[in-house]
């Protein structure tokens, strides 16, 4: 895991400790919001720098 966020609302920025490179990005949810009669997240777009 390269970095974290609890409770995330709103605008997340995340960094990591160290600089690397990768292939692929996961962003993984392990809660989501319940919404009609299932659940939700959502994210609206991803920047890589």
């Amino acid at each position: 895991m390269l970095a974290e966020q609890q409770d995330a609302s709103g605008t997340v920025t995340l960094e990591p400790d160290e600089p690397f490179e990768a292939d692929t990005l996961v962003v993984w949810f392990t809660q989501a919001a319940a919404m009609d009669g299932g659940f939700r997240a959502e994210v609206a777009d991803v920047q890589v720098r």
